[in-house]
């Protein structure tokens, strides 16, 4: 039987049931009537403000204007020309009303040519070092065998060795795997439920793991349930490459898994008799748990989702450790996958990109790849070399200033009077810093200041 066939009538009055009114009442109307906008993160809303805040400062500064305010070019190109003369950094062209195209055109085009030359801004994009298999390699054998820095919580050193190898087999944005900066305190990053982890068996007779990861908050689309990105990892003989084995690690520890309390108990799993496949389950009140989580000296927090930023500091400090000389970013990660994965589909659909164009424009190194078609060239090895993060690698790199150096360093005027302003600011904001207020930012910028001194 199929579901019932209802008349006109039928649905009319199903739809007045349901609270469907041809005439509105006036604040129904008003609420029709106005214009639908596509929710923005916190991060967004922020820079739009800033935008914002910029734009009154620059009508200050420039006079009155005649009412009502003409959105044309001049006054973009003004605007754009006082944003250039008075501080320093890139201009992003955000509004709260939608601009004219060719009003956004004739602006775009006065930004690259007469303001650029006039003001000799700097227009070179930043070089993309990649992080490479053999960066990885570096990264995980000093983490494991030689690294003397002292986490707050050892799960920490868990964590970050499974977020290394998930981001270079899975390509994955930090903000699908972690809490990100951009939708700070909503704990929205990958749970146990996220996770499906297979035993498929094998020719030989015995079974493989294999590790699906569900990535759903993807840039873009995070409302989206139907729109999600599948990876799935399999278990390496090589520990320092077996993202399973250190998932499992952690599962065992939050006890997460039906049926299996220790990695003891995983080691001795067998697929069901006449089942070529076999997918473990969750205990009721882990699915929801973030599997990646903030940890402290005293222990592993129940529900709280590691967070971007911690996992940044924690990723950054151990690239400089082992003697980076740039930062080691998860976006180098991720574009060390986008530049492995050569079939443009695929890579589409694994990176969760609309078009093609985007690789070329923001992921592709700089340095080709000829060795397949013309003779002479470099190999493919040293291509990956000359691309890595490992090429401006020193070893031997201090840590920091001698001690010497240092306490000159410390005891200079300005940085003294750097160090009492930070001190200041801090106090101000109290124990829970509101990392979106104005006090927190005054304060990055006394610290960032603070750096460009050394």
């Amino acid at each position: 039987m199929g579901r019932k066939a209802l008349s006109i009538q039928d649905h009319i009055d199903l739809a007045k049931k349901r609270g469907y009114f041809v005439q509105c009442s006036p604040d129904e109307q008003k609420v029709k009537n106005q214009i639908e906008q596509r929710s923005l993160s916190d991060a967004t809303k922020n820079k739009h403000e800033e935008v914002a805040n910029i734009f009154q400062e620059f009508l200050a500064v420039s006079g009155p204007k005649k009412a009502p305010l003409e959105h044309d070019s001049n006054l973009y190109k003004e605007f754009v020309e006082y944003y250039a003369a008075s501080r320093h950094g890139y201009q992003s062209h955000t509004t709260k009303s939608k601009i004219d195209k060719n009003v956004v055109s004739d602006v775009a085009g006065f930004i690259e040519g007469p303001l650029t030359q006039k003001y000799g801004l700097c227009t070179k994009k930043r070089d993309k070092f990649l992080v490479t298999e053999k960066d990885l390699e570096i990264l995980m054998t000093h983490l494991w065998c030689s690294d003397d820095h002292n986490y707050l919580h050892e799960r920490y050193r868990v964590q970050l060795s499974f977020g290394l190898i998930c981001f270079s087999k899975t390509g994955a944005r930090a903000g699908a795997i972690v809490e990100s900066s951009s939708y700070r305190g909503t704990n929205e990053a990958i749970a146990y439920k996220d996770c499906h982890v297979h035993m498929l068996r094998e020719a030989s007779g015995g079974f493989s793991w294999q590790l699906e990861l569900i990535q759903r908050y993807v840039k873009g689309r995070r409302d989206d349930e139907n729109d999600n990105i599948h990876v799935v990892l399999n278990s390496e003989n090589d520990l320092q490459r077996n993202g399973i084995m250190f998932f499992f690690a952690i599962a065992a520890a939050d006890k997460a898994l039906k049926g299996y309390e220790t990695l003891d108990d995983l080691m001795r799993a067998r697929l069901p008799r006449g089942r070529d496949s076999w997918t473990l389950e969750w205990k009721d009140d882990a699915c929801e748990r973030p599997v990646l989580r903030m940890a402290c000296a005293s222990g592993v927090h129940e529900t709280r989702a590691l967070t971007f930023a911690a996992l940044r500091d924690q990723i950054v400090s151990l690239g400089k450790r082992v003697g980076y000389r740039d930062n080691v970013k998860v976006h180098a990660i991720r574009a060390n996958v986008a530049n492995n994965v050569k079939n443009p589909e695929t890579r589409n659909q694994v990176l969760g990109h609309r078009s093609t164009d985007i690789h070329s424009r923001h992921y592709a190194s700089k340095i080709v790849d000829l060795s397949e078609f013309i003779s002479g060239t470099s190999s493919t090895k040293n291509i990956e070399m000359l691309r890595s993060m490992n090429h401006r690698r020193d070893r031997h790199a201090p840590r920091g200033l001698p001690r010497k150096e240092q306490d000159e360093f410390d005891r200079s005027p300005e940085v003294q009077e750097l160090n009492r302003s930070i001190a200041e600011a801090t106090a101000k904001m109290g124990n829970k810093p509101d990392k979106n207020s104005t006090q927190f930012k005054e304060r990055q910028k006394l610290y960032t200041k603070k750096g460009t001194l050394l």
